[in-house]
């Protein structure tokens, strides 16, 4: 439990979550962790960051919304006993993020996912299927973040486009446009990060048409 005096911000809250995380973490994990903010990106929020050199990448935010209902508060003893929740939901989200990150450098060093360095590549051995799991289980490796549904809609867009242009395949993303109307409608204007990761995992039944294009268009 934090001390009474403990600072209650942002970034204290984050270095807290960070030390409490890491105390179970191997120090031979393969990621990093570190406190950092998005402004140059107009995002002024805290993020604990989660890298590893291969391209894994995950944040975990710590809202100013949380932290000021936290602040409001009047009994220090529950306002105390708040903190510390939240600082352990935070560090139990970057240990989650170091397993996955751990699993993902064990994939690419299983000889037989081994395709290039990468190993949901298109094309490679993992069938359409796996790809698109992969896709919507760790999006931020294939569009990089912030992770938006935006971002991955454009992902699909620029991959038919490349299909058009390499073999002449057709789009197929109008077939799904009931979906997508959907799933927009249901993100609304000021999604969380949770609702966007929920409409990224939509668009996996067209990540698999798409993958599966490219591999006929491989084969062909």
């Amino acid at each position: 439990m934090i001390g009474e005096l403990f600072t209650i911000s942002a970034s204290n809250i984050g270095h807290a979550a960070i030390a409490a995380a890491s105390r179970p973490i191997p120090e031979d994990a393969p990621a990093t962790i570190q406190l950092a903010s998005h402004e140059a990106s107009g995002d002024d929020e805290v993020y604990i960051e989660v890298r590893t050199r291969r391209g894994f990448s995950r944040d975990i935010r710590i809202g100013k919304a949380k932290v000021h209902a936290i602040l409001r508060i009047d009994d220090p003893a529950a306002c105390r006993a708040s903190c510390q929740h939240f600082i352990d939901d935070r560090a139990e989200h970057v240990r989650a993020a170091v397993l996955e990150a751990q699993e993902l450098e064990a994939r690419f060093d299983d000889a037989h996912l081994d395709v290039g360095g990468e190993p949901y590549i298109v094309g490679g051995r993992a069938t359409p299927e796996e790809q698109a799991q992969a896709f919507v289980k760790r999006p931020g490796i294939f569009i990089g973040n912030p992770v938006r549904f935006d971002r991955a809609l454009a992902y699909l867009h620029g991959f038919e486009a490349a299909l058009e242009t390499a073999h002449g395949d057709q789009p197929r993303l109008h077939e799904y446009s009931d979906l997508l109307d959907e799933v927009k409608q249901e993100l609304g204007d000021k999604p969380s990060a949770d609702q966007e990761l929920e409409a990224i995992s939509a668009l996996e039944p067209i990540l698999v048409q798409v993958y599966s294009a490219a591999a006929a268009a491989k084969s062909r």
